[in-house]
């Protein structure tokens, strides 16, 4: 198994995957192969499919997850393997559509003002609403990245990595570099331990207290 899990990031990381999306993809071949009884040669797509069978009605994964697998299985059946059979025979998982739960303006106005007087959930909110950033591409700013003047901000590293063409999002009312530089990128982290960088999952932590901490949503809103 170790052997083929190798394979698995080799490719990956030849074509430059994120190494997140490597980890994720390596991750899910781990779990397709420690279930498996047959050697991975012999491995059909009828196989495949008993096995998304499993995660859904026994396991009860998300769709998100689910259509991981999918992604990551067809990547190796056809870079790794090289199958003799099309990997569209590895099914996507349809998405159930809902409607979005949408905050009005004096619902933002309540969430942004009662956070004023917390300089660094103020930031994190004001900032994700004003240049809907996502959360992972929030903790990569740096004051550079922040063009006051021209009301933009620029995403150097947004999803998939992509490094080459930064993306930029104008803001409705523009971080200043001031507040920037007090509430997110220096002070707001200097609890952290030395040589500690800003994390993910704390921005997120954040925002989720943040949130409920100055707007509870209703029960309704919430579902």
């Amino acid at each position: 198994m170790q052997q083929e899990l190798e394979a698995m990031r080799k490719a990956l990381v030849i074509r430059n995957y994120a190494t997140k999306t490597v980890d994720t993809y390596v991750s899910v071949l781990r779990r397709f192969l420690e279930q498996l009884d047959k050697p991975i040669k012999d491995v059909t797509p009828a196989d495949i499919q008993a096995w998304q069978y499993v995660m859904v009605n026994d396991r009860k994964i998300s769709w998100s997850l689910f259509n991981q697998m999918v992604c990551a299985l067809r990547f190796y059946f056809q870079k790794v393997r090289d199958c003799d059979w099309p990997v569209d025979r590895i099914p996507f998982q349809r998405r159930r559509k809902r409607l979005p739960s949408v905050l009005s303006r004096e619902e933002v106005a309540r969430l942004l003002n009662a956070a004023r007087h917390n300089p660094k959930h103020h930031a994190i909110l004001s900032t994700l609403y004003s240049t809907g950033l996502r959360v992972g591409e929030l903790v990569k700013l740096r004051i550079p990245d922040i063009d006051s003047r021209a009301m933009l901000v620029h995403v150097r590293q947004g999803k998939g990595g992509g490094v080459s063409s930064p993306k930029t999002e104008r803001c409705n009312s523009a971080p200043s570099s001031s507040w920037c530089c007090e509430a997110i990128i220096a002070p707001a982290w200097s609890s952290r331990k030395p040589g500690c960088s800003r994390e993910r999952g704390s921005t997120a932590r954040w925002t989720r207290a943040a949130s409920s901490e100055w707007f509870p949503l209703s029960p309704a809103r919430r579902a």
